[in-house]
């Protein structure tokens, strides 16, 4: 009896947690073979999306690009918490529903780090934040290396920073190229509108040196690459 008892009490608390739930579309035809564009959908205002790896999910090409309709039970695990997806694929189109649920010590290694994990609007909870965190990747080491890097980020701006690509790699490689950034804002801010160690590159080899990050972003903002500046050259 007490053993049912603490069986049931453990059952209640596990699946509290699971408190996150939705529906799921997934797009293989359009991407590289090795990846899927996943979009997730908790509320009528409350949408993700991300392109992962199959490998990652635990998916395969056999199941995805299945010429009938094929039920498929995979999951995303990730340091803030599990997405458990289950529904079907057929011919590269997947659909279903989905549970999150957070990984509570997460919580507490972002607190060791100095951080609290508070939601951003009155409408969302703590949870729906682990669900953004784990859906774009803000992983341990992720922090950990953004934090060396940027010491007075705060752990929005760093959220923030992963959602558009930032990576402590992007970071070292720009200032490697002597790309000032100062702050991590700046990092997100020139990752947003697509300015990469390989654009800087493409721009120095058309004569373009020692631009400062505001010219890097006002150059990008406007679409003037290598091609661009090939296509004007030929009109002179």
């Amino acid at each position: 009896m007490k053993r049912a008892l603490v069986f049931a009490l453990l059952f209640a608390a596990a699946t509290a947690h699971a408190s996150i739930s939705g529906s799921w579309t997934a797009d293989h035809r359009q991407q590289e073979p090795s990846r899927i564009q996943m979009m997730m959908s908790t509320r009528a205002t409350s949408h993700f999306g991300d392109s992962m790896t199959l490998a990652e999910l635990g998916l395969t090409d056999t199941q995805v690009d299945a010429a009938v309709t094929t039920p498929v039970q995979f999951s995303l695990r990730r340091d803030a918490g599990t997405v458990s997806f289950e529904g079907t694929f057929k011919r590269g189109d997947g659909a279903g529903h989905f549970t999150f649920t957070p990984n509570a010590s997460y919580i507490s290694q972002v607190r060791a780090l100095g951080y609290t994990i508070e939601p951003r609007h009155s409408d969302r909870t703590q949870d729906d934040e682990l669900f953004g965190h784990t859906i774009i990747g803000v992983s341990m080491p992720y922090l950990r290396d953004m934090k060396a890097l940027f010491a007075a980020a705060s752990l929005r701006e760093m959220v923030n920073a992963r959602a558009v690509g930032v990576t402590p790699e992007y970071v070292r490689d720009m200032r490697a190229m002597r790309v000032e950034i100062r702050t991590i804002r700046d990092a997100t801010n020139m990752c947003a509108v697509g300015v990469t160690p390989e654009y800087v590159k493409q721009l120095a080899a058309s004569g373009y040196t020692n631009l400062t990050a505001r010219e890097l972003m006002r150059l990008a903002a406007v679409g003037v690459d290598a091609e661009f500046i090939r296509k004007m050259s030929e009109l002179h």
